[in-house]
């Protein structure tokens, strides 16, 4: 579970980072990102829609992205407390 978590956030992480207008501007793709655990992922082109699986990553997506490119989030991201 920690594991798939560290993967989760460290694409998401990567996601965020490329999305910014400046680092738009200066990523190219392919873009070949390692996570927490040392597994790596190529992406071959920017993503266009990201899936939260976190409290913390819902509240950061929903901040940076338009809702249209939230494709899910976390079971807890109704919750009000």
């Amino acid at each position: 579970m920690t594991r798939q978590f560290f993967h989760t956030f460290s694409l998401i992480t990567a996601f965020v980072m490329s999305f910014s207008a400046h680092a738009i501007q200066a990523t190219r793709y392919p873009l070949t990102v390692t996570d927490a655990t040392n597994h790596t992922v190529t992406l071959k082109q920017a993503p266009l829609r990201v899936s939260s699986k976190s409290m913390f990553s819902d509240q950061v997506l929903i901040e940076l992205l338009p809702a249209n490119q939230i494709t899910s989030l976390s079971r807890l991201s109704k919750d009000p407390s």
